[in-house]
């Protein structure tokens, strides 16, 4: 059988919702896959229900590992792919059935090294959906109608185009022989890992090719590691390091030097929510050394921003915090914090 596309998904920990992910892959209606699934060390039922799968279906493949985290979990796929095209699919996330089809007849039609399309999330304790659309997204942030976007280049959003144009490696179908020149591979971190792989597709993809479809449903959960603080969160100093260096070896840097001045701070300040308590000091003093002293002024500002006049005799807010939705009350400049219950 010609493998038309390899499916990578990293799996931890993830009983609960994986089954929901490889039914979605399993009935895909392009059939001409495989599912290289990298087992990370889980200590529930994920590598049973994996090997369950894999027992009657033979296009999976099963990789074991002590846990080390998605980044290295994919780059040991990466190895394995035999696929003209790369999808990453996380385990507790799911695809429409028609998405790989669609995914792959478009990068063909194309010639695409890269194809972006658009998702939805899935909030698991309000079972609410939202629809991602990368068009609507550039529309705000960029002030033109990009509606009818078909393809682009990174230099086409130059202006903060290192976090602008989405950071996730599910949000992209990849060409192998684009993947494998470039030697493209994750960061071996627990957190962040997709920054050095996504940003280098799209800096080295002549074109980007954009399929205007919801394809992806990523379910946003209380205990992901996205929604959850952890001193791993340290590691994204070295993930800055490689991405420096990264620009530097293809020859970008003096051309990117001032979007990756703002994407670090950026990022820093990202990771600034997701530090335990106990460590922000440390945190914080790691920042200012990292920065400039501008632009660590400048993080400082972004993650304590000050509310309006208004705001503060009286506003309601949303917030989340390690995947539990508060309610932020505020009147005469006192705020309020309440936790909001799920919907049945």
């Amino acid at each position: 059988m010609v493998v038309k596309l390899s499916v990578i998904i990293p799996v931890y920990n993830v009983q609960d919702y994986l089954e929901t992910c490889l039914n979605s892959i399993i009935n895909q209606t392009l059939k001409d896959i495989e599912i290289i699934c990298v087992n990370d060390g889980s200590s529930d039922n994920s590598l049973d229900i994996l090997q369950k799968f894999a027992s009657n279906d033979d296009r999976f493949t099963i990789i074991n590992q002590e846990n080390c985290g998605q980044g290295i979990a994919r780059n040991k796929a990466l190895a394995l792919v035999k696929g003209q095209y790369i999808a990453f699919v996380d385990p507790d996330d799911w695809i429409e059935l028609n998405a790989l089809e669609c995914l792959y007849n478009f990068a063909e039609k194309n010639n695409a090294e890269v194809v972006q399309f658009d998702f939805k999330i899935f909030d698991d304790a309000f079972k609410e959906y939202k629809n991602v659309s990368l068009s609507d997204n550039l529309q705000k942030i960029y002030k033109r109608n990009f509606q009818g976007l078909v393809s682009f280049n990174w230099r086409d959003f130059k202006s903060a185009c290192l976090q602008n144009l989405d950071l996730h490696a599910w949000t992209r179908l990849y060409r192998t022989d684009f993947v494998k020149k470039y030697n493209l591979k994750f960061a071996p971190a627990k957190r962040a890992e997709d920054h050095l792989f996504v940003i280098g597709a799209i800096l080295l993809a002549d074109k980007i090719f954009y399929y205007k479809d919801y394809l992806y449903n990523y379910r946003c959960r209380m205990t992901s590691t996205v929604n959850s603080k952890s001193k791993d969160n340290f590691q994204i100093f070295q993930i800055l390091d490689s991405m420096r260096e990264f620009i530097a070896n293809h020859g970008l840097y003096s051309e990117l030097k001032d979007e990756l001045q703002v994407y670090n701070r950026t990022i820093l300040g990202w990771h600034y929510k997701q530090t335990p308590l106990e460590d922000l000091d440390k945190y914080l003093a790691m920042c200012k050394e990292y920065l400039s002293a501008d632009d660590y002024k400048k993080m400082i500002k972004d993650v304590n921003k000050k509310r309006s006049f208004w705001e503060n005799l009286f506003s309601l807010k949303n917030k989340r915090e390690n995947g539990v939705k508060y309610k932020i009350i505020t009147v005469l400049g006192v705020s309020f914090c309440l936790k909001t219950t799920a919907k049945d």
